[in-house]
């Protein structure tokens, strides 16, 4: 608790310690950059955000971090690190009276107020873009989003079954058999609801091999235009709503998963029985309801995509 404390009221900003985390920062640039899942993430934040914060990587660039000083840190550090945008968590065996002094003794004599500049609620751009792949990479790899309701709205448990139904992952999802079951086009493909206060959509990715891109893309796309159309199955919304509220709980089995999950329900502004909400808004759920849904979440117009293409060494190999 000691520590903790000196680490937030006075932290040892040394310039040498600094040099470290600089070079530490360009080494993990410098392998994301290579990393085609991530380049391609990368690309489709700074397009469909463009203007907007999150196009920024949240570790910035390379030159960014590098002309850092430990004066920036400091005043960084005066700027953020106060108690009105302080959130705490405790879980664990102590007392409301233990509970008191430890927040007062780590957290008592901060500044009362933080400087931070708010972040605007943004809508992904829709759009279709194709880029030059990296050297040295072999398959072709998309992200492909759309827009999806926002967090804590009953529309939004809907969506949550739907990216289930289609993009869990699981052998049985939809785009699953469609693309790697049925024809071969991938080994892996899914998709989440990415969902905060100032953003929500569905973010899916695939690869596929050299010249096999626009097949997979077109078989997505007919994928989402059936399930718009004919809705979802009694078996599979089943299926999916039993799979949503058992991980629920299984990752929530330990004290520190349960504190860092009230943590973030706290930062999204949702209240501390999220959980059993959750259970009853997904166990409420109807095929006619879920389907009617589909019909806006999955319309194609609304889909965007990147592709990061293959090197020109493997654009040959089929």
């Amino acid at each position: 608790v000691e520590l903790l404390r000196d680490a937030l009221h006075a932290p040892r900003l040394a310039p040498d310690r600094l040099d470290q985390v600089k070079s530490a920062l360009r080494a993990e640039l410098a392998a994301d950059a290579r990393n085609p899942r991530k380049a391609v993430q990368e690309a489709f934040s700074r397009e469909a955000f463009a203007g907007h914060p999150f196009a920024r990587s949240e570790k910035g660039e390379a030159d960014d971090s590098a002309a850092v000083t430990v004066e920036e840190l400091a005043a960084q550090h005066r700027r953020l690190i106060a108690r009105d945008n302080l959130r705490v968590v405790l879980v664990g065996d102590l007392t409301a009276q233990e509970a008191r002094a430890l927040l007062d003794t780590v957290f008592g004599h901060l500044p009362a107020k933080a400087d931070l500049v708010p972040v605007p609620p943004v809508t992904p751009k829709t759009f279709t873009q194709r880029r030059p792949g990296l050297p040295g990479q072999a398959f072709e790899t998309a992200v492909f989003s759309l827009p999806a309701p926002a967090l804590g709205t009953s529309e939004f448990f809907s969506a949550l079954a739907l990216n289930h139904i289609i993009g869990s992952g699981n052998l049985d999802a939809r785009l699953t058999v469609e693309l790697r079951v049925k024809r071969g086009l991938t080994y892996a493909v899914g998709s989440s609801l990415v969902a905060t206060p100032e953003a929500s959509y569905l973010l899916g990715s695939l690869s596929t091999r050299p010249g096999k891109m626009d097949e997979a893309l077109a078989v997505l796309k007919d994928t989402l235009t059936e399930i718009a159309r004919d809705g979802v199955k009694e078996a599979e919304l089943a299926h999916a709503k039993s799979g949503l509220i058992g991980s629920y709980l299984v990752r929530h089995d330990t004290s520190a998963a349960l504190a860092s999950h009230l943590l973030a329900l706290a930062v999204d502004g949702l209240p501390s029985d999220y959980g059993e909400r959750r259970r009853l808004a997904l166990s409420g759920l109807t095929a006619a309801t879920v389907s009617a849904q589909a019909l806006s979440l999955f319309d194609p117009k609304g889909l965007s995509v990147l592709v990061l293409g293959t090197a020109p060494e493997a654009a040959a190999v089929k």
